[in-house]
């Protein structure tokens, strides 16, 4: 069986019953790296326990779901990561806080990137309701929307 150097693509030219036939076969490198490009789109399609902040700050990529939960909070400050880092992953941010009066949140993009063409969002909780959002990532949008 030739092996293709530049694609690493086996080639059979002849079966057992010595019939010509055309087939390949996939260099076991290049297998594994198709089943493990495939296992870790299904791993982060899974639901995961949501990332629980405490304190203003940055949200790590490839975060499908950011829960704030401070007590009595009056302002908080987020930063987003990477459209490109998110992988295309929906972000939800939920405030889970207790002792909620009047919550502003602010989120901010990361470098030239906006949110809906803006160079924040704000999210606000009072104590009727509290706040949420999902970002969808877009990297031909250079941005966040909702």
């Amino acid at each position: 069986m030739p092996r293709n150097p530049t694609t690493g693509v086996f080639t059979r030219v002849s079966n057992s019953f010595s019939d010509p036939i055309s087939g390949t076969v996939i260099d076991p490198n290049d297998a594994a790296a198709y089943y493990a490009d495939i296992d870790n789109g299904l791993t982060n399609a899974m639901p995961k326990e949501p990332t629980v902040l405490t304190a203003n700050g940055a949200i790590s990529a490839g975060t499908p779901a950011a829960v704030i939960q401070k007590a009595a909070p009056s302002a908080s400050a987020f930063t987003l990561p990477s459209v490109t880092l998110q992988n295309g992953i929906p972000l939800t941010i939920v405030d889970w806080s207790t002792g909620v009066t009047a919550h502003t949140i602010t989120l901010t993009p990361a470098g030239a990137e906006t949110i809906m063409q803006a160079a924040t969002f704000t999210v606000y909780s009072n104590s009727a309701q509290l706040g949420s959002v999902t970002l969808y990532p877009s990297t031909t949008l250079n941005g966040w929307y909702v």
